[in-house]
């Protein structure tokens, strides 16, 4: 168990993290824009899992029941021709692969 300093440091650090990776993502777009990619490219973005921060006194990554924090996982698609929207769909990272497949027709 942590004290509440640590947990403190620990959620400092992980947002310090975030912040570092929202940087270079949006550098990342920033080209993405500048060479005009959105007319012909799709862009997937999504992580591989959540990480808890003191939700029911559990931090990190460890084996144990997945609570939403680690399965509640963004998954963004930018799409040529397609308006921006929500989908209420359950899903996994699995469903990108075979759905990449249906949309470019690969069997």
């Amino acid at each position: 168990m942590l004290t509440e300093r640590e947990a403190f440091h620990v959620r400092a650090n992980y947002g310090a993290k975030l912040s570092m990776i929202d940087h270079w993502f949006g550098r990342l777009l920033d080209l993405f824009d500048l060479q005009n990619r959105a007319d012909d490219t799709m862009l997937v973005v999504c992580t591989d899992q959540g990480h808890y921060l003191g939700e029911r006194d559990i931090f990190g990554k460890p084996g144990v029941m997945q609570y939403e924090p680690m399965g509640h996982i963004p998954l963004l698609v930018a799409w040529p021709g397609r308006g921006a929207g929500t989908v209420d769909s359950l899903t996994t990272t699995v469903d990108i692969h075979a759905t990449l497949c249906d949309i470019f027709g690969v069997t």
